[in-house]
């Protein structure tokens, strides 16, 4: 039998949380069971190893003592975009019209038909996106359920003795962690993200054109072979050029920037807009020749920075990564480049992976 479906169960959004095997009264054997899967947990996130696949919502829930409360806008937002944009339909729509669109969702996490909740109140209504939210997320059975509450026993990593709880030092850690346990649960989720994992989801668009025009400023390799040896590369690619504009960055953290996995980690997270591969689409990079770009959403501004500016265009809802061959060739064409592309070329992706996250607190 498949052991992860003896103890987790698929939840929304190709995540996972605890399975709950019994209605109510659990043998003594899963009860320990699922606490010692608890601490396991625990003791990997300890270590900042990712227990991918359970959410990162379940932590989140747990460490601050079950309350949906956690799972504030910008949580839900990040880590299931899809989910926080249904839910601000179904507020939207109000207890009078139809709700038929949500059948799937109900059926699938509540168990329920849209037929069932026809007649419904304002304060109906209202009450149902929160169980719509805990139930995609966690499953039918309510976190005091004797499978689940084991689970949550395990996490705390409780220890009478030494007085260590787990799950209170993650809440200390709110107050003093840089971004809080927000930014906790998305440094360790970014663990799970290496250049061997991303390459193969790695999807690159280049034309013939391009790679004569590298060509002719003498640049040697192909672009992919560019895009690929920078990330797996280490550290500042010019300490130079990163001292005259390391200051721009200090309010992100970059501790981890001579970890090997540090540039893919940052690639998927501005390319995706959330720290994790999820393994459902290719990310897909495409250098623009000039006059060729033919997405609507981009305004004249943008194109300006885009082309002249070289400032990388990220459209997360669609993984979608756009570069100007334009600036790409200025870059190339610069006094002293060709000896130089590779350090230059890393160091303006390198920037503009920073500035495209910098909204987030920590990487």
């Amino acid at each position: 039998m498949d052991q992860q479906a003896v103890w987790m169960a698929p939840c929304y959004g190709n995540t996972w949380s605890p399975q709950v095997n019994h209605a109510s009264n659990a043998p003594a054997s899963r009860i320990i069971g699922m606490k010692k899967f608890g601490e396991i947990c625990s003791l990997m996130m300890l270590q900042q190893q990712c227990p991918h696949p359970l959410s990162p919502a379940l932590f989140q829930f747990i460490i601050h003592g079950c309350s949906l409360d956690a799972l504030h806008q910008g949580f839900v937002t990040e880590w299931h975009p899809e989910l926080k944009q249904q839910l601000d339909q179904w507020v939207l729509l109000g207890p009078g019209n139809n709700i038929s669109s949500f059948e799937n969702l109900l059926v699938t996490y509540l168990n329920r038909t849209a037929a069932s909740y026809c007649k419904r109140d304002e304060a109906g209504h209202r009450s149902l996106g929160p169980e719509i939210l805990y139930h995609a997320l966690f499953g039918l059975s309510p976190p005091y359920h004797p499978e689940f509450k084991a689970f949550i026993s395990g996490a705390s990593l409780s220890c009478p003795r030494s007085g260590f709880n787990f799950l209170k030092a993650c809440i200390a850690m709110a107050h003093s962690f840089q971004g809080g346990s927000d930014a906790f649960l998305a440094c360790t989720w970014m663990t799970q993200v290496e250049y061997s994992s991303l390459r193969s989801m790695l999807s690159i668009s280049i034309s013939s054109l391009f790679s004569s025009q590298l060509r002719a400023a003498g640049i040697r390799e192909f672009f992919q072979e560019l895009f690929h040896e920078f990330l797996q590369g280490l550290g500042v690619p010019s300490q130079a050029e990163w001292d005259a504009v390391k200051d721009r960055f200090a309010h992100v953290g970059l501790s981890s920037i001579d970890m090997p996995q540090f540039r893919s980690r940052m690639f998927v997270w501005a390319a995706t807009g959330h720290p994790f591969l999820d393994g459902s689409n290719y990310i897909n990079v495409t250098v623009h020749d000039v006059g060729t770009w033919g997405v609507a959403a981009i305004n004249s501004q943008q194109l300006l920075l885009f082309n002249q500016h070289g400032s990388m265009v990220f459209q997360t809802c669609m993984r979608q990564v756009s570069l100007s061959s334009e600036y790409l060739l200025s870059l190339a064409a610069a006094p002293g480049s060709s000896g130089s592309f590779k350090s230059t070329f890393a160091h303006w992706f390198l920037t503009e992976l920073i500035n495209a996250i910098g909204g987030h607190s920590i990487l």
